[in-house]
């Protein structure tokens, strides 16, 4: 018998048995489901560790965070020059989110990419990142087309500095754009860079508690665009240290130079906040891995039995098959046949009900969206796949040993 009949014998039994195939599918689909959110929660607390340490430069320990009380003030500004050229601190900056001058020519390629962190209540605003010069230095993003310009190069040019998401590459670098706000001074842009496809950077909202996302991260930049201010802009910096020095030696420097600047400034560190929401979230993690885990052992050891069953409800049909001259190679390809269609059609079912949960009823920015599936994609399904695989062998290879050591007539005549 070849697989082709081996094949349409499988689907031919489905269709004959189809609401007992309904039932085992959907019995696969809640194990592989349950098995995904227990994956999920163990390795959601450890992912956004992974993810920066892949975005940023150093490791998160040497990374910090920087509340700037005064940051509108010509001291906030001194006291960012000075930190950037410190040799205890290699990168320094603002990094704020916002919406602002109506570019017609950015905003028709960002619409509809936007991340909701400007009032729409405004206009056809573009959103922006805003930052400062130094802040690229600290994450491991690089241009497509351009390049990253000093402080005192973009000084030297006088104008307000944009750097453009790969969206947006077929603008050439050199391009300006003028914006005349109804009150307050002209604004002058000029695009100085396109950034490489899928860029990523890191944000500086930082959550605590059982919050799956430690750190806040752009995970995709292709629609991003990012504001380089002559001023400070925002509260919330981001700096890391110079590898020769430790991170306290770099935090009592930015002590020592807001003291002298008279800023007042908090600072934290990356990988201190993640190690705490880590720690605040373990209990809850622990607690629900047990529930899943109980949920999900209840139903394979129900889908195992209920495939078994199945088997041995059915052992007339393969009596016939032996008595026609069918082998026993024949009658295993065909039952691993009906359950790898099984297989498949509830492991496509569990891909689809995650995502789109994750889509609409998680949420989120896009950013957190992406990551969520990233982690489905990447950590995941392929391990559920593979117990799943697991489930199906250990559910058939009892009643194959068992038809194996009956003849035709005891099948066909016991069944």
């Amino acid at each position: 018998m070849t697989q082709g009949r081996k094949f349409i014998f499988a689907i031919d039994a489905i269709g004959r048995n189809g609401k007992r195939f309904f039932g085992e599918v959907m019995l696969l689909f809640v194990s592989l489901l349950m098995l995904s959110i227990a994956f999920f929660l163990n390795i959601q607390s450890h992912y956004s560790k992974i993810t920066l340490e892949q975005v940023l430069k150093k490791k998160p320990e040497m990374v910090g965070t920087l509340m700037v009380d005064n940051f509108y003030t010509k001291e906030a500004l001194s006291f960012y020059e000075e930190a950037l050229n410190s040799k205890e601190i290699d990168s320094i900056g603002p990094l704020g989110t916002g919406g602002t001058a109506i570019i017609p020519e950015l905003y028709q390629i960002q619409e509809g990419h936007q991340q909701g962190f400007c009032d729409s209540n405004y206009g056809n605003m573009v959103e922006f990142h805003y930052v400062k010069q130094g802040i690229f230095s600290l994450c491991n993003v690089s241009l497509e087309k351009g390049k990253f310009l000093t402080e005192e190069e973009l000084k030297k040019k006088n104008v307000i500095g944009l750097y453009l998401g790969y969206a947006y590459k077929d603008i050439p670098v050199g391009t300006t754009y003028q914006y005349k706000p109804s009150k307050g001074e002209c604004m002058n842009f000029e695009v100085l860079g396109i950034l490489k496809k899928h860029s990523r950077f890191v944000g500086t909202q930082v959550f605590v508690g059982s919050n799956v996302w430690k750190t806040k991260l752009y995970d995709n930049l292709d629609y991003a665009a990012f504001m380089v201010q002559p001023n400070i802009t925002d509260a919330m910096w981001l700096f890391d240290v110079n590898s020769s020095y430790s991170f306290e030696e770099g935090k009592e420097k930015l002590e020592e130079l807001a003291k002298k600047h008279k800023v007042d400034i908090q600072i934290g560190n990356m990988g201190v906040d993640i190690k705490h929401g880590e720690r605040d979230s373990k209990n809850f993690q622990n607690l629900m891995m047990e529930l899943f885990f109980l949920l999900g052992t209840t139903t394979v050891i129900c889908l195992l039995s209920f495939q078994i069953m199945s088997i041995w409800k059915r052992e007339s049909e393969y009596g016939i098959l032996y008595a026609v001259g069918a082998g026993t190679k024949d009658i295993v390809s065909i039952i691993v046949w009906e359950n790898v269609i099984k297989l498949i059609a509830a492991f496509l079912l569990m891909v689809i009900v995650s995502i789109l949960f994750v889509k609409y009823y998680v949420g989120g920015t896009s950013e957190e969206v992406s990551l969520m599936i990233d982690i489905l994609s990447q950590h995941v399904y392929g391990k559920t796949a593979l117990i799943g695989v697991g489930m199906v062998a250990l559910g058939i290879v009892f009643p194959i040993i068992k038809l194996s050591k009956k003849s035709p007539v005891q099948l066909i005549f016991q069944s």
